[in-house]
């Protein structure tokens, strides 16, 4: 299920995942508030996480969230269409959107710690299983290596300091 927030924010939620939400907030008007509210949140903190690492901010976004798992030779992520398990490869989603948005957030397990590849778009993802804190952690600097950070292959990393340091120097 696709929502576009902020016009420079798109979310890429499975199904499954939908219905998990739907679940525990079944209306529908409230439940789009609850993730708008979460993609806000999301989104903000991907901004800082970047912002921490020396990168530039991104300020468009594209995030996937679904259940996945990975192995030394790939990462999928699973969704259910028509009552049948489908699983894709992280990286055909990614060079569907690559180039197209500052930054894909990928919010998919991922217990083997795959490497995804350097792409157009900052890259960030699971080190691991998620739990669904790890982008508000890192953003806070309290990440243990939760999060891979993989700057764009064409990326500069920012000169100077950011607004918010300047606003906490002064």
């Amino acid at each position: 299920m696709k929502h576009t927030l902020m016009d420079r924010y798109v979310i890429d939620t499975a199904n499954e995942i939908y219905e998990e939400y739907k679940k525990t907030t079944p209306n529908e008007h409230d439940l789009l508030m609850k993730l708008r509210s979460f993609a806000i949140i999301d989104y903000h903190s991907v901004q800082r996480t970047a912002d921490r690492s020396g990168l530039k901010i991104p300020q468009t976004m594209r995030m996937l969230e679904a259940h996945g798992s990975s192995d030394e030779e790939k990462y999928s992520f699973t969704d259910l269409i028509d009552g049948k398990r489908i699983w894709t490869p992280v990286q055909e989603w990614i060079d569907q959107h690559d180039g197209k948005y500052d930054a894909l957030y990928i919010c998919v397990c991922n217990p083997a710690n795959y490497q995804l590849p350097p792409a157009k778009s900052l890259l960030i993802y699971p080190a691991t299983s998620m739990m669904g804190t790890e982008i508000f952690d890192e953003a806070q600097g309290n990440g243990h290596k939760m999060l891979n950070i993989i700057q764009p292959q064409s990326s500069e990393r920012r000169h100077g300091a950011s607004l918010l340091e300047k606003l906490i120097e002064s």
